[in-house]
């Protein structure tokens, strides 16, 4: 019997203790859990109206098992509107309770849609309003994307120089879902609540903000009706923007301390799973916190716009076409400038070297150019060494062979095309026997790099078809593809090939073309002449 007694006194025990832990866990949500994902973050919605977006927000708790069924999730959004637009009436619409760790709301494209006010001028070919220059580099007179995105006023200050200063992003509404929880820390002995040394910075969160500029900063609490000496608004104007002056946390639920400011981390942790002992020694408190994440929802336009372009040294081997005794037929290439390359037959007195054509060209450049986006550049060299190369936008290519002959002997009385040392000419008959090889000095073939988005610089929308083809000369690369979810700042590119022919197609100009179709069924259209022979 004392057997039997000591075993059932050793199960109390047991039971006590996983009562215990059930009491101190109590299954709210933590913050290193808590998760947000849209079904679609590239939307077409700068031109379209109540396009329905599902956002999904997880939950789980310390030990990552899911939040009871009812816990509460807050939703705002800086453009657009989001909710649980389920068409049922009375529905708590600025809200969603979970089921099984999980719950759903919509988010709807409408005004407002932020930073999309022509004041602003972050447009692709606006002019920036504190620099006076232009944001992104034209193609041959239309917008065109910036390689590495638009200069963005996220980081400006009071400070920085206006010749520095960026615009603020247009046509991006931030998404903030909030729950009631705990912080998260590291449980480093396994006994499920907070100790002393088990606080982790990185899981400290201040109060919770709508992060509209997503530079991770609070900017908002600014008083945009300032005016200075002259009566001009002193912020939130285009000149002194950063994009962030707008930025709100919500007071309703966030204020934590009840002192109407928003305030950072506090360096402790904070949630039930505070120990006595650890709160005794002023490292953590049982308060509960507000648990965060930010969603960037692009609400991208349906035209595309984009340049052709390809690396300075592209015709590099141009530079060294010779004569049969090594005299350089100096005939240039894309150099110090993206100028259109053109061959004329050069005057013999001035180049040294005497060449002709064989037939005429039937065009007149081998390439139309003028300079890109001078941001891009290619490192020809080393991490240690480098050698940059810029690059030029394209407007045509002649893949012509454009064949020359070539004075080898430097005797105008021998014809070019009888005069190199594979060549037999009868001097007495004045008669060719065997001919000269011509020298081909024409493009064979180019591979641009088409670099695309929308007009404010922002991708085009999820489940847009993009085709590329050619109608002359012989076509490679990806022929289709399909957009995918992204919210970059960046533009999307894809490098195409185009090279002679191998059978003519009795074509002397053609396009080589890159379409897009949206899934509105909008199309937009670029395109880069290709001309050669035939």
């Amino acid at each position: 019997m004392s057997e039997w007694k000591s075993w059932l006194s050793d199960l109390d025990s047991q039971i006590s203790s996983v009562s215990d832990l059930l009491t101190i866990t109590s299954g709210l949500p933590d913050n290193d859990s808590f998760t947000i994902s849209a079904e679609k973050v590239n939307v077409e919605a700068l031109e379209h109206n109540g396009e329905l977006v599902n956002i999904s927000v997880f939950m789980a708790d310390h030990f990552n098992n899911p939040v009871p069924d009812g816990t509460s999730v807050h939703l705002r959004a800086e453009g657009g509107a989001i909710g649980s637009m389920d068409g049922e009436e009375f529905t708590p619409l600025q809200q969603c309770e979970t089921v099984d760790g999980a719950c759903v709301v919509q988010w709807r494209s409408q005004n407002p849609k932020p930073y999309t006010e022509s004041v602003w001028g972050n447009k692709l070919s606006d002019l920036n309003p504190n620099t006076g220059e232009r944001n992104c580099d034209l193609y041959f007179g239309n917008p065109a994307p910036c390689i590495y995105g638009l200069n963005r006023a996220n980081d400006n200050t009071s400070n920085t120089p206006s010749d520095e200063r960026g615009v603020p992003l247009g046509a991006r509404a931030t998404i903030l879902a909030t729950a009631v929880g705990n912080e998260s820390f590291i449980d480093r002995n396994g006994n499920g609540v907070f100790d002393e040394g088990e606080f982790y910075p990185l899981y400290d969160l201040s109060e919770a903000f709508l992060d509209n500029n997503e530079n991770g900063v609070f900017d908002g609490d600014v008083d945009c009706s300032e005016k200075d000496a002259n009566g001009n608004y002193v912020n939130c104007t285009a000149t002194t923007t950063n994009g962030g002056e707008l930025e709100e946390f919500l007071a309703n639920f966030d204020d934590s301390n009840d002192n109407g400011k928003w305030d950072p981390a506090d360096g402790i942790y904070n949630g039930t799973s505070c120990s006595e002992a650890a709160e005794a020694a002023g490292k953590c408190n049982r308060s509960l916190v507000h648990l965060r994440r930010n969603l960037e929802i692009v609400m991208s336009g349906s035209s595309a716009f984009g340049r052709f372009a390809i690396p300075k040294d592209t015709l590099a081997s141009h530079l060294n076409f010779t004569t049969e005794d090594g005299r350089n037929l100096n005939l240039g290439g894309i150099v110090a400038t993206c100028q259109n390359v053109r061959y004329l037959q050069p005057n013999s007195s001035t180049s040294g070297v005497a060449w002709a054509y064989e037939e005429d060209p039937l065009h007149d450049f081998l390439l139309e150019l003028e300079p890109s986006d001078p941001s891009l550049r290619v490192n020809r060299g080393t991490d240690d060494a480098p050698i940059w190369v810029e690059y030029c936008d394209v407007k045509s290519v002649d893949l012509s062979p454009r064949r020359i002959q070539v004075d080898d002997d430097n005797n105008a009385d021998t014809p070019m095309e009888c005069d190199g040392a594979n060549a037999t000419y009868d001097a007495t008959a004045g008669v060719c026997m065997v001919r000269d090889l011509p020298l081909s000095i024409g493009i064979s073939g180019l591979a641009p790099i088409f670099y695309y988005s929308d007009i404010y610089g922002n991708p085009l929308p999820a489940g847009t078809q993009i085709t590329t083809e050619s109608d002359n000369g012989d076509f490679s690369g990806t022929n289709s593809k399909v957009l995918q979810n992204t919210n970059s700042t960046l533009p999307d590119k894809v490098t195409v090939s185009v090279s002679r022919e191998g059978t003519p197609n009795k074509k002397t100009s053609g396009l080589l073309k890159v379409t897009f179709v949206t899934p509105k069924g909008v199309t937009s259209e670029a395109h880069m002449t290709v001309n050669d022979a035939g």
